[in-house]
């Protein structure tokens, strides 16, 4: 192999090797090594146990102390329990140890391996040196002997993608790869590693990363878990996982949907094309429904007989061209969509998706409009429309987004092109997200919280903070499209618990007191600069075969440390900006002079080059001229010098 290989091969396994690793070694002679790493973890809904069993062997020919440094833990992990195994081979009894202030307990520890007149037995102590890195001294190991501890961890789990996720660093001494045996709690919930299933129970050597994950067996779609503790006078703190399920809805089978585009003169042609290529990505998420393309100004024209299937629908509305017309009647619109469900099956989901620019009349009103849309019995969606990349955007404060409410979709602002995001506009087909989220509770500081106002499916949202009293329970609320969804999540002593000991290992441990440490170490059962975990067979002296401290100095000990719009301007130097109310006066006196002439005065409203409101004064004698002059000016196009969103026009014209 020439050299130039065998340098990437050395770098490539420098590479490879853990950040951190476990050290081992013994106080009095340099022969102690590991026998056994084995690890059992189980993965639960919000947090993971390890229970670490390490055997050491002593070659020398003296009892000695093992001392191991733990410096591979899982991200947030601390230490909640000790225990050594003791007895005979015969008899074997694993003896648990007492959490105990840091200080006695290394103080202890020292007296009980200390130089004195009894036979060896075994005291073990576990402590912190910092948040990741703890300290186990075992004492003594018997010459030519072997001596098994186990400790647990306990780490906090990430809900991501509707499953909890755990790394698994490269644990324990980097010449000896863990053995790792991977359950679940709840067996009915199902475990994966690296993206691939594993059985419940699955044995792996640990010689890398796992990237392990918990898909919870029929979790709520609004869920998580709670805790609050008290912990000083003033203070306490709160910790709320909020977690929505991989999939909040289905699809709705053999729906009945009327699309509804706008086709006035207010839009653009970019806006026009939009609204086809929404309309068609709208329903390739249908393919088994039964759909009607309807195109409205002032009246509405379809594009098909009635009912078709959804393939056949987007067929035509890839060949349909929307001519522009003046008018924007919303109301007659979701009239006339009403009329056509009611032939709809019984029983059969109904949906209407309106497509506009909401550039309407000034006397339709959206609460006008609402009674009409709640009438059909259908989820509608209302949605303005730009040309754009497939984006979909909410909005529940515009005055409009009263008529999708009522009958449980959403107001919508939507882009689109005819060149891909159809993914975008599967929320018009069913709810991917939870919106308007809130959460409240007794006491809850939520000025120190830090929450989205919408989570999609399989996201979540964690919060860890101090405040000045408990909260006994939250209560987080949200929307489904415009349907409520709420979950309570209370404080359990058993969350309560956990948390008061995954606060040590968490980045708000730094914010606390020694002595609040100590309470909620305490609390959680969990080693901290402030606790230690001392196990102690019973009968343990100061034995002949002890450590002669003095020589050592105390550094062995572990006593813990430390509108939508657009506009266009027109005019330049020199010429004067265009006279829109003589284009008024001159188009609307050609129109009186077709209808047979006559004084008319005459009131509009326009919004950009859209005539959308005619309104033509009683004074008219006949009521067949003020038919058709209405008639006659509705058709009028107007040029694209008319730029304002909305104007209103009284233009007389006539022999007075």
């Amino acid at each position: 192999m020439r050299k130039g290989t065998l340098a990437l091969l050395a770098l490539a396994l420098l590479a490879s090797k853990p950040a951190a690793a476990d050290t081992l070694s013994g106080t009095k002679a340099s022969e102690m090594f590991e026998k056994a790493d084995t690890i059992e973890l189980v993965v639960d809904r919000g947090h993971a146990t390890f229970v670490v069993r390490r055997t050491f062997e002593n070659r020398s020919t003296q009892h000695d102390q093992a001392m191991l440094h733990i410096d591979s833990l899982p991200f947030g992990a601390v230490a909640t329990g000790l225990r050594t195994l003791g007895g005979t081979a015969e008899n074997p009894i694993w003896y648990a140890a007492e959490l105990l202030d840091a200080e006695v307990a290394a103080k202890r520890y020292r007296e009980l391996t200390g130089i004195g007149g009894y036979y060896p037995k075994d005291p073990a102590l576990l402590s912190w040196r910092s948040q990741d890195h703890l300290a186990l001294q075992v004492f003594p190991v018997a010459p030519k002997s072997l001596k098994t501890v186990e400790y647990t961890l306990l780490a906090p789990t990430k809900w991501v993608e509707g499953r909890y996720e755990l790394d698994v660093p490269r644990m324990g001494l980097a010449s000896l790869a863990p053995t790792v045996t991977i359950k679940a709690a709840n067996t009915a919930d199902t475990l994966s590693l690296d993206g691939l299933p594993i059985a419940n129970g699955d044995v792996r050597r640990l010689f890398g990363t796992l990237g392990l994950a918990l898909r919870p067996a029929d979790p709520p779609r609004l869920g998580g878990r709670f805790a609050s503790v008290t912990f000083g006078s003033k203070r306490a703190f709160v910790h709320a996982s909020i977690e929505v399920s991989a999939k909040l809805s289905e699809k709705p089978k053999g729906a009945y949907v009327v699309v509804l585009l706008d086709g006035s003169r207010s839009l653009s042609d970019a806006q026009r094309r939009a609204e086809l290529a929404a309309a068609r990505a709208y329903l390739g998420h249908l393919p088994d429904a039964r759909a009607q393309i309807l195109v409205f100004d002032r009246a509405v024209r379809p594009l098909e007989g009635g009912f078709v299937t959804a393939p056949q629908a987007i067929g035509d509305l890839s060949k349909a061209t929307i001519t522009p017309r003046n008018g924007s009647d919303l109301d007659v619109a979701f009239a006339d969509a009403e009329k056509r469900l009611a032939d709809a099956p019984k029983g059969a989901p109904r949906r209407i998706v309106l497509l506009t620019d909401l550039a309407t009349r000034s006397t339709l009103l959206p609460e006008r409009v609402k009674a009409t849309a709640e009438a059909s019995k259908a989820i509608v969606h209302l949605s303005t429309i730009k040309e754009g990349s497939g984006s979909l955007s909410r909005d529940d404060h515009d005055a409009w987004a009263v008529v999708p409410r009522a009958t449980g979709g959403v107001l919508w602002h939507a882009t689109a092109t005819a060149s891909g995001g159809g993914d975008a506009f599967e929320e018009w087909v069913r709810p991917l997200r939870i919106d308007r989220l809130s959460i409240e509770g007794i006491g809850l500081e939520t000025s120190a919280m830090s929450f989205p106002d919408s989570l999609a499916e399989g996201e979540g949202v964690e919060d860890l903070h101090l405040q000045s009293a408990v909260t006994p329970a939250i209560d987080v609320k949200g929307e489904l499209w415009s349907t409520p969804i709420k979950a309570l999540l209370s404080s359990t002593p058993a969350e309560e618990k956990r948390w008061s000991a995954l606060m040590i290992g968490s980045d708000r441990v730094g914010e606390l007191k020694d002595p609040e440490i100590a309470t909620l170490a305490f609390k959680g059962g969990a080693v901290s600069s402030m606790t230690s975990y001392l196990a102690i067979e019973p009968g343990v002296r100061p034995s002949t075969e002890g450590l002669e401290w003095g020589g050592l100095g105390m550094s062995g000990i572990g006593a813990g440390g430390g509108g939508f719009g657009s506009g266009i301007g027109y005019g330049s130097v020199g010429k004067p900006p265009p006279d829109r109310l003589k284009f008024l006066r001159d188009a609307i006196g050609k129109v009186v002079a077709g209808c047979g002439g006559g004084q008319v005065r005459t009131r509009l409203e326009t919004t950009s080059a859209e005539i959308v409101a005619v309104d033509v004064a009683p004074k008219v004698a006949s009521d067949t001229l003020r038919t058709c002059v209405r008639e006659g000016v509705f058709g009028v196009e107007l040029p694209a010098y008319f730029t304002a969103a909305w104007q209103a026009w009284e233009v007389v014209v006539g022999e007075g």
